[in-house]
């Protein structure tokens, strides 16, 4: 283009834009008056009416009357015309100009206006209105005056607005999105932003505008053309997948519009499922079948070819850590020979993005503060995937000098001392957060419960050195103001109450915050416990709300099970742990089996009179048929708790009377056992000191119980059987990865007879079974009578039981275990001897029933005997270890 017509265009640009900014100048001539009467009045008010209206409204400027005044001079109101009216207008610098005249007969009035364009030099427009009497006319006015300003600034006005080719969307659906409205002014602009608008809606194919004239001005007219609604969709190709499953990550519906963006969305999301089932190579296509009634048929077709697993994880850039050493901090890992079991050589987007986080902890744990990993690069064909993660790992930065700054109220020399960071040693995000916390706490259990301790770092990047600065805002001691417990509808207040540890008026205490949720939680009672602090009425006030949410204390179970003892068991067991929600406890048990009975009736108070102090008693009725022999007893026992400690250890008092008979004995058993036929009783005073930190009594994660017991029985209490017996256990619990839990026990005992006189047959120990060394027939692990080869127990005992626990269905709270088993016990005349011990693995599945902890578990006879099988199934319902 020539430079000359660009220079040309650009000015004519800028004169349009000037053009449009600048007001248009109208000037309006006197109106001529055709009338026998006075009426110069009727000629001001419409006068001033008019210059009012186009005055007020924005693009008009009226040019004053006194600027060409001299112009009228000796000019008659009848001489005005066309003529002069542009000469006038010219020399002026008007736009347009405005001329009218009022007539007035007998019967009406009226007024006629013309509308000159000056550079045209001709008439535009020419109006009128007319009435019988002058207030009819002036009526009018404003609808004059507002055809002439659109005339003037040369727009028309919307009159109607309506829609066509519309079926499905409604109307007013449609106006909802348009801008323009009916008595608008009529743009353009305007109407291309509300195509605009319709169109996002997603129901329109193609929308269209209609414009018809009118008198009164513009009818605007929307055309759309409806997108085809879905009638149907179809899904084909799917094997391996249920078509529910790909349901549910899909989210078109029947009878909506057909959306493409959306079609593209769902074909994602199901290539997503498809790539969480291990079928990375799968493939999503769909076909879309139109119907001559406007609707759809969408087919999805899936083509899932064969699953891929992960064949290998490699990692670049990483020189200080290896690729196996990686590889053990993310859960993502390649398939191996026990894959079918642990779920390995699966990727899944999601937990690898959580992987690379793991990855980044893990080198910041270990000094490397500016690493960076890299987006996975994963490489797949038909059934296999290799996935590269690139690592940029940067410097090993060291600790190097530590302070501690600011509110010190501790000594900083006591503070540093408990600290895990160390200088000299490698710089480690985590060991920082646990010294914040440790910090933080100290200063909690003194009351400053708004304590904030923020690390501040100085990085000498040459020295690869990191300085470490605490510092401390202590802020006010703050104090209990209020303790609120609410969602409690059965248990009363008190129940909660009395297991915290803070009351209100106490100062803040963390970790007594803390023990008293474990307290609460420890009670069963709920499956549901909020504790949230707020600020109360000062800044040294606490208030503490407690939120609960109750769960079924009471139960009445009938069952059928199997023993791998008594064969079929039935079952009736009625229990409430929160009798009329008071936190007591009442049970009535029955158990019939092939070769036992049993029935108890327990209750308990944890609070007597309203103390730390339990009390409680059982009534029971057992029947037993051991292999030589049958034992009845009956008897009951009253027992009593005492805390020994704040938190965890307690003092358990049991006075015992049993009446026991042992009959139906063999011929051929043994002759101690034989000693035993006839009626006992046994008066017994039993002491137990327990510390039990378990964080859960059916299935605890973590914490230990330890226990030491001393049985006395005879004497000074009466009775025929007299004994002591001893027993020490100690039960530890460890959280590991993945919610799975390493457990390890150990159980020493040891009875003998008092007072010259024989220990009973039925207080001896006996080993084997569920609770002792699985894999073994029950009881059937003890010292022989060496004339017959019965089974005659030992007055010692020694056990260790090792566990590994996993969750199976974690939602359903099932857990499998993997286990070994060792122990034995010993005669009288026997040491305790590690060499002796009877050994057994095995596994299990243990599942928190509504009629109890329900635990079925196989063991395997590591070294059995003779007449020993080589394995046996355990099955029982009742608590853990």
């Amino acid at each position: 283009m020539h430079k000359r017509t660009l220079i040309c265009l650009f000015y004519l640009l800028i004169c349009q834009v000037a053009y449009g900014q600048e007001s248009i100048k109208v000037m309006v001539f006197p109106l001529r008056i055709n009338s026998q009467e006075n009426i110069e009045y009727i000629k001001e008010k419409i006068s001033d009416t008019l210059l009012s209206y186009l005055e007020e409204n924005k693009g008009i400027e009226i040019i004053k009357t006194s600027s060409f005044e001299a112009e009228l001079n000796g000019i008659s109101k009848d001489d005005i015309n066309e003529t002069l009216v542009m000469k006038i207008g010219t020399k002026s610098g008007a736009d347009f100009a405005i001329w009218g005249t009022l007539t007035k007969t007998k019967k009406s009035i009226r007024l006629d206006i013309r509308t000159w364009k000056i550079d045209a030099k001709s008439s535009i427009a020419e109006f009128y209105i007319e009435g019988e009497d002058s207030n009819r006319l002036i009526s009018q006015l404003d609808e004059l005056a507002e055809r002439i300003w659109l005339i003037l600034i040369e727009k028309e006005r919307i009159t109607r607005i309506s829609v066509r080719g519309n079926n499905r969307i409604e109307d007013d659906a449609i106006k909802s999105q348009i801008m323009a409205k009916e008595g608008d002014l009529f743009s353009i602009k305007t109407l291309r932003e509300d195509i605009k608008s319709i169109y996002n809606m997603g129901y329109f194919e193609d929308v269209n505008i209609d414009r018809i004239d009118s008198p009164e001005g513009k009818e605007i007219v929307f055309i759309v053309s409806e997108k085809p609604s879905v009638k149907r969709i179809e899904i084909h190709g799917n094997r391996s997948i249920k078509k529910e499953d790909i349901e549910e990550v899909t989210d078109i519906k029947v009878h909506t519009i057909l959306d493409f963006t959306r079609i593209e969305n769902n074909v994602k999301n199901i290539l997503r499922l498809y790539k969480d089932k291990e079928y990375w190579s799968a493939e999503v296509d769909y076909i879309v079948y139109y119907l001559k009634t406007n609707e759809a048929i969408l087919d999805f077709i899936i083509t899932e070819n064969k699953k891929a697993k992960i064949e290998e994880i490699v990692f670049v850039g990483n020189r200080a850590f290896s690729n196996g050493e990686l590889r053990d901090v993310i859960k993502t890992n390649k398939e191996g020979f026990f894959s079918w079991l642990t779920g390995s050589g699966v990727l899944k987007e999601n937990v690898l993005e959580q992987d690379m986080d793991k990855l980044s902890s893990f080198y910041r744990n270990n000094g490397y503060i500016d690493i960076k990993i890299g987006k996975p690069e994963i490489i797949h064909d038909l059934n296999r995937l290799n996935i590269t993660i690139p690592v940029n790992e940067g410097k090993e930065f060291k600790i190097g000098k530590i302070d501690i700054q600011g509110e010190e109220i501790l000594e900083k020399e006591a503070l540093l001392k408990d600290l895990n960071t160390i200088s000299g040693k490698i710089f480690n995000r985590k060991l920082l957060r646990e010294d914040i916390a440790k910090i933080t706490d100290k200063y909690t259990e003194l009351g400053y419960a708004f304590t904030d301790v923020v690390p501040l770092t100085s990085i000498d990047r040459d020295t690869q050195l990191v300085d470490l600065t605490f510092s401390i805002r202590k802020g006010n001691k703050v104090y209990f103001e209020r303790v609120d417990i609410t969602g409690n509808d059965r248990t009363r207040d008190k129940v909660i109450r009395r297991e915290l540890k803070i009351l209100e008026g106490d100062l803040f205490n963390k970790k007594k915050l803390s023990r008293s949720y474990q307290r609460v939680y420890r009670l069963g009672y709920f499956e549901g416990i909020d504790f949230k602090t707020q600020r109360g009425s000062a800044d040294d006030r606490l208030k503490l709300h407690i939120k609960v949410k109750e769960r079924p204390t009471g139960t009445l179970s009938f069952g059928v099970g199997y023993s791998s003892v008594d064969k079929i068991i039935g079952m009736i067991n009625l229990s409430q742990s929160n009798l009329f929600g008071k936190g007591q406890k009442l049970s009535v048990a029955a158990r019939m089996g092939g070769k036992s009975q049993y029935y108890n009736l327990g209750f308990t108070e944890p609070w007597f009179f309203d103390t730390p102090i339990s009390a409680g008693f059982d009534i029971y009725n057992v029947k037993r048929e051991y292999t030589d022999y049958d034992k009845k007893a009956k008897g009951g026992d009253v027992r009593f708790g005492f805390p020994i400690t704040e938190d965890y250890t307690r003092l358990y008092l049991t006075y015992k009377h049993e009446e026991v008979e042992i009959d139906n004995i063999e011929d051929d058993a043994a002759e101690i056992i034989k000693e035993q036929e006839g009626s006992s009783i046994t008066n017994s005073i039993t002491n137990v000191l327990i510390r039990d930190s378990r964080d859960s009594v059916i299935f605890p994660t973590k914490g230990s119980k330890n226990s030491i017991s001393l049985e006395y029985a005879g004497g000074f209490l009466g009775g025929t059987n007299y004994f002591t017996k001893v027993a020490g256990s100690t039960t530890w619990y460890f959280p590991i990865f993945w919610d799975t839990v390493f457990m390890s026990r150990a159980i020493i005992g040891y009875a003998q007879g008092n007072k010259g006189r024989e220990l009973p047959i039925f207080e001896r120990f006996y080993l084997g079974g569920m609770n002792t060394v699985r894999g073994f027939e029950t009881y059937s692990i003890g010292p022989k009578d060496p004339d017959s080869g019965d089974i005659i127990g030992g007055n010692k005992e020694l056990i260790f039981n090792i566990e590994y626990i996993f969750p199976l269905l974690k939602e359903a709270g099932v857990k499998g275990v993997i286990f070994f088993d060792a122990g034995n016990a010993f005669d009288d005349d026997d040491d305790y001897s590690l060499d002796q011990l009877r050994t057994s693995v095995g596994l299990g599945v243990r599942w928190y029933s509504p009629m109890g902890p329900l635990r079925l578990e196989w063991g395997y006879n590591i070294d059995p005997k003779p007449d020993e099988d080589h394995s046996n199934w355990d099955f029982s319902i009742g608590t853990m270890f």
